[in-house]
């Protein structure tokens, strides 16, 4: 699981900076909260394999943390070229916090439940 999991990031990351080159429309503030979603989501994902959570948590997280990527994504890719007063920012922001809680949660749970 990990092997696939940096490839396909390294892949997404390349795909992504190439895009910020070729296309002027697609600002480095894109690029970087992009970018920021893909490695946050590639650690989060071997935390997942890495980690000794319940068999249950793992699969529906290797299902759902990458539409969580897919929507960080495209929050990146809309988001204005600033920092400042980004609304899509803050939303990738929250999305990777609430990725954290649920994979904290899952440890707990897998702890207590042994």
């Amino acid at each position: 699981m990990k092997s696939p999991t940096l490839i396909i990031s390294l892949i997404l990351l390349l795909l992504n900076v190439l895009f910020g080159y070729i296309m002027s429309s697609y600002g480095w503030v894109n690029v970087s909260l992009t970018s920021l979603a893909i490695i946050g989501n590639c650690l989060l994902m071997f935390l997942v394999s890495a980690m000794s959570i319940k068999d249950g948590f793992r699969v529906s997280f290797n299902c759902l943390f990458p539409l969580f990527t897919l929507i960080e994504i495209w929050c990146g890719i809309a988001a204005p070229n600033r920092f400042e007063d980004n609304g899509q920012l803050v939303a990738i922001i929250i999305l990777i916090f609430i990725q954290v809680l649920l994979l904290v949660g899952a440890n707990a749970i897998s702890k207590s439940v042994e």
